[in-house]
């Protein structure tokens, strides 16, 4: 089977004919400056400040140091301590 372009509408028009939309809308420019904070935007803070992230729970506290100490700062990278013993 083979499709068929032939009645899709287009006609052939000269550039003159073609009207230029050059307005861009603000609402794009939002969607582009929200970035989202990493994963591990909370291990940075606490390997280089040692203060831990705000409104944690006692058992978020707790996990957050558990998994923080396999984790290296090393201007400008984090490492992780792998199970094999290579960060």
């Amino acid at each position: 089977m083979v499709a068929d372009h032939s009645n899709l509408g287009l006609e052939a028009t000269s550039i003159e004919e073609l009207i230029m939309d050059d307005s861009f809308s603000n609402d794009r420019f939002l969607v582009i400056s929200h970035i989202a904070t990493p994963w591990y935007d909370d291990l940075v803070n606490y390997k280089v400040c040692g203060e831990l992230p705000p409104g944690l729970s006692y058992p978020q506290k707790k996990k957050f140091l558990a998994d923080a100490k396999y984790y290296v700062w090393e201007e400008p990278l984090l490492y992780k301590l792998c199970v094999d013993g290579i960060y």
